[in-house]
């Protein structure tokens, strides 16, 4: 019983790892509000800006100068960590005590993971 907790709980404990050393990256631009996915890159390294003509084309913008930068994407980092925390929340309640009650309780933690994919499914397409 407590061997099933170990492993739930190291398989959390990859998850959090893995999510916290390759971060998402989003491209800004200094005349918009506008951003756009970078990526996901280990952290400590920063995507390369592409060529301005190329940035330009993805932003939509006419031939000006316009300055570029890339920074984090706090939101889809945020939301990522909160449906791994769903997720690990929802799998203990349901694979936790044997009670039905339990398994009822882990669905809702289970459709905030769902509803949380949907959300980092809609950053990304922004």
């Amino acid at each position: 019983m407590k061997n099933k907790y170990l492993r739930m709980l190291v398989i959390f404990f990859l998850l959090v790892v893995v999510n916290e050393l390759f971060r998402p990256w989003v491209y800004v631009n200094d005349r918009s509000s506008g951003k756009r996915p970078a990526g996901y890159y280990i952290i400590g390294h920063k995507p390369e800006i592409k060529p301005s003509s190329e940035m330009n084309m993805m932003f939509g913008m006419k031939d000006e100068e316009v300055k570029y930068d890339v920074k984090y994407d706090y939101l889809a980092l945020n939301l990522q960590r909160a449906s791994i925390l769903a997720l690990f929340l929802g799998v203990l309640l349901y694979f936790g005590p044997r009670n039905m009650a339990f398994r009822l309780l882990a669905t809702v933690p289970l459709m905030f993971f769902v509803y949380f994919l949907y959300l980092l499914k809609m950053v990304a397409i922004r």
